[in-house]
């Protein structure tokens, strides 16, 4: 069977193929429409595509919202994601995350169900016990580092993604981003997001259960980050990946990117990160 060892083969074979990708967490966004498909064909949310390419998604309640924009001013057109839950919804409370660009979709769609589920039940889900931040990474076979009592986090073996969770401040949860995400090497991130402090529990775990998901993700070559080339692996796209060969795709561990002993600021993503990468052939984004 055909490996791909070189992410520039594929690039210069045919930019438009399909390729699978992994780790899937560098592949970039790929095709935005599975996450708002999922809550309209499944939820019964409501999808609209508005101007200049902006998209979003409504609850039937609507208190909740899920949009895809271009940031303003941006030179680059990138678009980021954002997720939205009005407070009087469970605890009362404001939910509310954020992605950069090339956050791939898998992490916004399993995120946005994870709360669209509250929302069809009217009513937060109880969190089954230990299915949390750490029972996610521990099954895994991700670290857990503590930071004092103030921060605890993760670093995906190969050092390319850190995921941390700050102690909340004395103010309102909706507007502490307790959790934190940065993809990429420490000087050169691919992509960033947070979550509020006020985030249910199983919500963050459904993200971090779509993070550390080994499985290859299907991916347009064309729309592939150009900072995260180097990092990839690659096979064609007639290769189907099954349970037992997931890890042939993932890239060996590799020393970290990012220096031991990391303390709460360093892994913090609360300065937000702009990257670089305009699409190949297109502004617009992927469909």
């Amino acid at each position: 069977m055909h490996t791909y060892t070189e992410t520039s083969e594929i690039l210069e074979e045919d930019v438009e193929c399909e390729a699978w990708i992994a780790p899937p967490y560098l592949a970039g966004i790929g095709d935005s429409d599975l996450a708002f498909r999922a809550l309209e064909e499944e939820f019964g949310w409501t999808w609209v595509k508005g101007p200049g390419h902006t998209e979003s998604a409504h609850s039937p309640c609507e208190r909740a919202r899920v949009t895809l924009a271009k940031r303003e001013d941006d030179p680059d057109e990138q678009w980021d994601w954002e997720i939205h839950v009005d407070p009087g919804f469970g605890a009362g409370e404001e939910w509310r995350a954020e992605f950069e660009h090339e956050t791939p979709v898998e992490v916004v769609r399993a995120t946005a169900t994870a709360i669209a589920r509250d929302l069809a039940g009217d009513g937060p889900t109880r969190t089954p016990t230990g299915i949390g931040f750490t029972a996610v990474v521990d099954r895994a076979g991700w670290p857990i580092h503590l930071h004092g009592h103030t921060a605890v986090g993760t670093i995906a073996p190969n050092g390319l993604l850190a995921v941390t969770r700050s102690h909340p401040s004395a103010g309102p949860r909706s507007d502490d981003w307790t959790w934190h995400l940065r993809a990429g090497e420490i000087n050169d991130l691919v992509w960033a997001g947070r979550l509020s402090a006020s985030m249910p529990r199983h919500v963050v775990a459904a993200a971090m259960d779509a993070l550390t998901d080994p499985q290859p993700v299907l991916r347009e070559a064309r729309w592939l980050p150009t900072s995260s080339l180097h990092l990839i692996r690659v096979r064609p796209s007639h290769w189907v990946p099954t349970a037992a060969m997931n890890t042939a795709a993932v890239p060996p561990a590799r020393a970290p990117r990012v220096p031991t002993g990391l303390t709460p600021d360093q892994l913090a993503l609360a300065a937000r990160h702009h990257t670089n990468n305009p699409p190949t052939t297109s502004t617009a984004p992927p469909r």
